[in-house]
């Protein structure tokens, strides 16, 4: 049993809505993720770099930033290996994600239900997946 909490995966939610951050943070740790959330780039950064979440779950707006170029910047310093894009703009899909980030992530509409949210991670950290059968 110690092995499987050891291997949790680990989330982390950038959104500038500290409410929405928080509860979706309760959300994913009831699930019996290890989650943790910031409300800025630079917060999640230094998260990202003690914690090294398996998954990045990024708001496509975050006020005075772009989730997606924030994302990019993860990816590209290895601080992320999957992401969810989340957002409230119904006209928003893939065709607007950088094309190296395309592989390793997913857009989700806010409002997001949990079944899909979980599905999502699911399909996301499928090595991480694999070493909770140990």
């Amino acid at each position: 049993m110690v092995g499987h909490v050891l291997t949790r995966k680990k989330l982390l939610i950038l959104d500038d809505n500290a409410p929405f951050s928080e509860s979706l943070c309760d959300l994913l740790t009831q699930q019996r993720f290890d989650a943790r959330w910031a409300t800025a780039a630079d917060q999640a950064r230094a998260a990202a770099e003690t914690t090294q979440p398996d998954l990045l779950i990024i708001d496509v707006n975050l006020g005075d930033h772009s989730g997606l170029e924030v994302a990019q910047q993860f990816w590209t310093s290895k601080l992320v290996t999957a992401i969810i894009f989340l957002t409230g703009k119904i006209d928003f899909d893939m065709s607007e994600v950088p094309v190296q980030l395309k592989a390793i992530s997913v857009v989700l509409h806010k409002p997001v239900d949990k079944e899909t949210l979980l599905e999502a991670i699911a399909k996301l950290t499928p090595a991480a997946a694999a070493k909770q059968v140990l």
